[in-house]
C-alpha cells in the first residue's frame, strides 16, 4: 500500500521571524472485504481530502470567514496574553470555540480537516510530526513552538519524549489525533467519530505559534526550515466496533515504527538507482555523485526526479554519460541541478559571459542520452549545466527522441557540436533559458538531424557561439523550426548564420510574439536559408542582427519565403528563383533582390505594405525586373511609391499592360 509523505508547514527563520508555508496533507484509502465464508460479501471504499484553512481576517466573534491557507507568510514569537475565545465559529465545516483571543498576538490559524469525498462512512485519524532536531519533546513544547489542538472532537495520543521517528534524516516528535466526532450542539454529528459520505470533520490542529523566547540561536539550529509534517488516514467503518479498531486493522498501532511518514528523501547514488529501478518516487535530500560503476544511470520506465536544489553530478574519475532515457520511457527532472563538471576560468568571452578555459572534467559522454524515443522533460527549476567535451543532451538521431524545456535552464556546455544533438521534436517553453553554450564546430546549441522538430514558444536562448556556422542551430535537411513566441538574442557564429543555418528543403515559421535580435555572423547576420528552404512569416521581430558588421537578417539562395507580417529591420538579401513574396510587414531594413535573367519576378500580396530594395544585376535586365501582385489586387494611383528603388537612376512604375510594377530609367 503506497504512502505519501509531505511537509506541511516550513518555517524559515531570519532575525527572529519565520515563514509558514502551506500545508498539504497525505491521505490514504483502505479497503477492507468481510470473510467470504461467512457467506457476506461487501465492498467498501474509502476517498479522503485533507483541507488546510485560515480565517480571512482574524476576530473574535465567531463570524470568521475561511480562506485557503496561505503560504509565506511570516511568522513572528507571540506577544500577549493567552486568552480563549468563548465565541463558536460558524464555519460550515463546523469549528471549535477554543481559539485564541486577539489577545495573543502572532498566532497563525491553521485549521487541519478531513472530507470524506468516497460513499462509504469512514473512521479517520490524523499524524501530526512535529521536527525535533537536538532537543526533547519538552523543550520543543516549552522553548520552541506552541499549538492549539481540538481535543473536544478529536483524541489526541501524546507519546512520550521516545515516540519519536526519522524522517528524511531528521528527528520528529509524533502525535495522532483520532476523530471522536459527537459535534453540534446535541453531540449528534459524527456520532462515535463516524464520518459519513460528503460530511467533513471539525478541525484537529487550530493554531501555531513561536514561543516569545524562541530567537535565532535556537531556531538556526533547524537550519533553514523547521517542518511540521501532517498525514491523514480513513477506513470504513463496516464490520469495526469503534474507530481503534477499525484504524489500527487497517494500519496498525499507533507507534513510531509504524509511522505513515515516508522516508522518501535520497541521499546516495545506491538508493538513487534503487529508487528508479522500482519506479518509486524520487526525493533528492543531497548532492548525489554517480560513480563510474553505477553509471549510466538507465531511466526504463517513466520517471520524476525532485532535486529539492540539489545537484547530480559525476564522482571523481568518470567522464561518461550521467543518465540515460531507454525508448518508451519518459525522464521529468524538476528543482534539479545536473552538473558535468566543467569549471570556467581564463577571460571572459563577450558574447558567452563566461571564461573561455575549462579546469574541471572534459566529458567523454553525455549528461542525458535517449535511446529510440526516449523523452525528457525538463521542468521548473532544472539546471543542465558544465558539460564540456560532449553534449549535454543527445536525442537518438533516428528513434524520435524528444525534449521538452520548461522554465529549465541549458548553460555553459561545449562540445565540437554545440550542447544538444537534436531528433525527433524539441519544444521550448515560457521561462526557458539556453544561454552560455558554444561549439569548437558547428551549431552552438543545437545540432539538428535531418527530418526533425524544433518548436519554441517562449523563454531565452542567447550569448551562445559557434565557431563555425550556426551560432545556435545547424541544421540537416527537411526539419522544420516554428517560433512562435520567445527570443533568440546576442548569439554569435564566426561563419554563417548568427542562429540559423538550414539544411536544404527545410521550413522555417516566424509568428506571434517572437524576437531574433542582436545576433551576428561573418556571413547572414541570423539565418542562412539554403536551397529549398521555405520561411514564413506572419509577425514577430527581426532587427539589430549584423554580418561582417553591417545590417543583415538572413541571406537565400533558391528558397520560397512569404513575409506577410511582423517587423524586419535589418537588410536582407534574396537570390534565387523560387520566389520571395512580401506582404502587410513592416519592413525597414533594405531588401536586396539578387535574381537573374531568368528568374527576374518578385512577389508581392494583394494587400502589401511599403519597402525599399535594390535589384543587383546588370542594367540590361531592369526592364524584365517586375513586381506581381498576388490574385485580388487591384492597383490604386501612388501604390507604385511604396515600393522605392535604391538603385540611383531608377523608380517603380505601374505597367497596366502585363499589371505588374516594373523599374524605369529617370
Amino acid at each position: 500500500m503506497k504512502k505519501s509523505l509531505v511537509k506541511s508547514v516550513a518555517i524559515v527563520l531570519a532575525s527572529v521571524f519565520v515563514t509558514a508555508t502551506a500545508m498539504i496533507g497525505g491521505t490514504i484509502a483502505y479497503l477492507q472485504d468481510t470473510d467470504s465464508d461467512v457467506n457476506v460479501m461487501t465492498v467498501g471504499s474509502v476517498y479522503i481530502k485533507q483541507i488546510e484553512l485560515e480565517r480571512v481576517e482574524q476576530t473574535d466573534s465567531g463570524d470568521d470567514k475561511l480562506k485557503d491557507f496561505e503560504q509565506s507568510k511570516p511568522l513572528y514569537p507571540a506577544t500577549g496574553n493567552i486568552e480563549w475565545s468563548d465565541a463558536s465559529q460558524k464555519w460550515t465545516t463546523g469549528g471549535s470555540s477554543k481559539l485564541f483571543t486577539s489577545a495573543l498576538k502572532n498566532v497563525q490559524d491553521k485549521f487541519v480537516f478531513v472530507q470524506n469525498t468516497g460513499k462509504s462512512d469512514a473512521y479517520v485519524r490524523t499524524w501530526f510530526a512535529f521536527e525535533a532536531g537536538s532537543m526533547n519533546a519538552i523543550d520543543i513544547n516549552n522553548k520552541l513552538i506552541h499549538w492549539n489542538r481540538n481535543t473536544n472532537h478529536w483524541q489526541w495520543t501524546d507519546f512520550d519524549e521516545d515516540m519519536t521517528a526519522t524522517i528524511d534524516g531528521e528527528k520528529y516528535y509524533l502525535r495522532v489525533a483520532t476523530y471522536l466526532g459527537n459535534a453540534g450542539t446535541d453531540n449528534s454529528e459524527h456520532k462515535n467519530g463516524i464520518l459519513s459520505s460528503g460530511e467533513t470533520t471539525r478541525p484537529s490542529l487550530l493554531q501555531v505559534f513561536l514561543d516569545k523566547n524562541a530567537g535565532n540561536e535556537l531556531c538556526d539550529s533547524f537550519g533553514k526550515t523547521y517542518d511540521i509534517l501532517v498525514f491523514s488516514q480513513a477506513v470504513q467503518t463496516a464490520g469495526f466496533k469503534n474507530a481503534d479498531e477499525a484504524l489500527d486493522t487497517a494500519f496498525g498501532k499507533k507507534t513510531a515504527d509504524n509511522h505513515p511518514f515516508e522516508n522518501r528523501k535520497i541521499y546516495t547514488a545506491e538508493k538513487l538507482i534503487e529508487a528508479i529501478t522500482n519506479g518509486e518516487p524520487v526525493e533528492l535530500g543531497a548532492k548525489i555523485e554517480i560513480p563510474a560503476d553505477l553509471a549510466p544511470i538507465k531511466i526504463t520506465k517513466d520517471t520524476t526526479i525532485n532535486g529539492n536544489g540539489f545537484a547530480i553530478t559525476r564522482a571523481d574519475g568518470y567522464t561518461g554519460t550521467i543518465i540515460t532515457v531507454s525508448a518508451g520511457a519518459t525522464l521529468t527532472v524538476n528543482n534539479t541541478v545536473i552538473d558535468g563538471g566543467a569549471k570556467w576560468t581564463g577571460a571572459v568571452d563577450p558574447t558567452l559571459k563566461r571564461g573561455e578555459l575549462n579546469s574541471g572534467v572534459t566529458a567523454t559522454g553525455n549528461i542525458i542520452s535517449t535511446e529510440g524515443n526516449g523523452s525528457i522533460i525538463l521542468d521548473e527549476g532544472t539546471v543542465i549545466q558544465n558539460n564540456v567535451g560532449s553534449h549535454a543532451i543527445s536525442l537518438a538521431t533516428r528513434g524520435g527522441g524528444s525534449l521538452t524545456v520548461n522554465n529549465a535552464k541549458i548553460i555553459n556546455n561545449s562540445s565540437d557540436s554545440g550542447a544538444i544533438w537534436g531528433g525527433g521534436l524539441i519544444t521550448i517553453n515560457d521561462g526557458a533559458l539556453i544561454s552560455g553554450n558554444s561549439s569548437t564546430g558547428l551549431a552552438g546549441v543545437i545540432r539538428m538531424v535531418g527530418s526533425c522538430n524544433m518548436e519554441m514558444n517562449g523563454g531565452e536562448i542567447c550569448n551562445n557561439k559557434a565557431n563555425g556556422d550556426g551560432g545556435v542551430i545547424w541544421g540537416y535537411g527537411s526539419s522544420k523550426y516554428t517560433f512562435n513566441g520567445g527570443k533568440i538574442n546576442n548569439n554569435e557564429s564566426l561563419g554563417t548564420g548568427g542562429v540559423i543555418y538550414t539544411g536544404t528543403y527545410s521550413t522555417i515559421n516566424i509568428s506571434g510574439s517572437f524576437e531574433m535580435q542582436g545576433n551576428k555572423a561573418a556571413n547572414s547576420g541570423a539565418i542562412r536559408l539554403t536551397d529549398h528552404t521555405s520561411l514564413t512569416m506572419t509577425g514577430g521581430k527581426i532587427s539589430n542582427n549584423t554580418d561582417d558588421n553591417g545590417s543583415n537578417c538572413f541571406n537565400t539562395w533558391n528558397n520560397s519565403i512569404s513575409i506577410t507580417g511582423g517587423y524586419i529591420g535589418d537588410n536582407f538579401n534574396y537570390t534565387g528563383g523560387l520566389g520571395l513574396t512580401i506582404g502587410s510587414a513592416d519592413i525597414d531594413g533594405v531588401i536586396h533582390y539578387n535574381l537573374s535573367t531568368n528568374h527576374n519576378t518578385a512577389y508581392l500580396n494583394a494587400d502589401f505594405e511599403g519597402f525599399r530594395f535594390t535589384v543587383n544585376e546588370s542594367n540590361a535586365n531592369f526592364a524584365n525586373f517586375n513586381f506581381k501582385p498576388a490574385s485580388g489586387y487591384t492597383y490604386t494611383v501612388g501604390d507604385e511609391d511604396k515600393l522605392i528603388c535604391m538603385n540611383a537612376g531608377y523608380t517603380t512604375y505601374w505597367d497596366t499592360t502585363t499589371s505588374t510594377f516594373r523599374l524605369k530609367a529617370n
